[in-house]
């Protein structure tokens, strides 16, 4: 599904690289968590994956396809990405927003289909947003916002899911339905989808597979319990944990700085 060769990424004037030789593979049906410090270029590296920045050398191969050679209309109707900063949409309403994700899926006119209104009204149930369709994005707490966005993501129905960081604003209940949510998807439709979460609880719990990425590189992957060790988190967080589990999951306190 995507497929990432040997890919490096560099700005001007910066010595290292912020995306070093790296190389990975997310089929349909993996659910692929990328965690790491801040500064790690995780950011950076979906930004790659969605075609919102190209390459220094390496490739990056969507459908077996480099994403190079796609045009960005035809990459939207196969890779949704939900940015830590999304433009803002304060002047549409709740659904308006939301149909915004079928449009690479509409004409050059934009108009809706019947599978449009009931892709919108399903991504609308899904995300507990009936109640406030027709009210004004601006009118919204932050996190109703957040759910919104997600499920403009969820309405795009594309073969590939990037997220960035799509816990952030919600309280522990969404946190959860969110990743709920995704698991869901994942499993029902065989998304490939990577996300960027800086809750390890959040990743070992509902990701496949981990990936641990740091100063522009990849430093581990694989099962929560291979990845997220005492000693690994030491190494690349600079923070103590205790670590544990409950019915099968992995949990996490933190202690101290390191």
């Amino acid at each position: 599904m995507l497929s990432v060769h040997d890919v490096t990424f560099r700005v001007a004037g910066v010595e290292a690289p912020l995306v070093g030789n790296v190389s990975f593979d997310v089929f349909p049906g993996d659910f692929v968590c990328i965690v790491g410090p801040n500064g790690a270029g995780k950011s950076t590296l979906l930004s790659l994956l969605g075609g919102a920045l190209a390459p220094t050398s390496g490739q990056i191969l969507l459908l077996g396809r480099n994403l190079r050679e796609w045009e960005r209309p035809r990459i939207a109707s196969h890779v949704s990405l939900l940015s830590q900063f999304a433009p803002p949409v304060f002047e549409y309403t709740v659904r308006e927003v939301v149909a915004m994700g079928r449009a690479p899926h509409q004409d050059a006119w934009l108009r809706m289909r019947a599978e449009d209104e009931r892709a919108v009204d399903a991504a609308l149930a899904r995300w507990e947003l009936d109640a406030l369709a027709s009210r004004a994005v601006a009118t919204l707490s932050g996190g109703e916002q957040k759910r919104v966005a997600l499920a403009r993501i969820f309405a795009q129905a594309t073969e590939v899911m990037l997220l960035d960081e799509p816990g952030s604003s919600l309280d522990l209940r969404q946190t959860i339905s969110l990743h709920e949510h995704i698991a869901s998807e994942v499993r029902e439709r065989k998304v490939a989808c990577v996300a960027v979460t800086h809750d390890l609880a959040i990743a070992a719990r509902f990701a496949t597979r981990i990936v641990l990425f740091a100063k522009g590189s990849i430093q581990a992957e694989g099962t929560a319990d291979e990845v997220l060790t005492e000693a690994r988190v030491r190494e690349v967080f600079g923070a103590e944990v205790a670590l544990g589990t409950h019915q099968g999951m992995r949990w996490f306190v933190p202690i101290r700085t390191a």
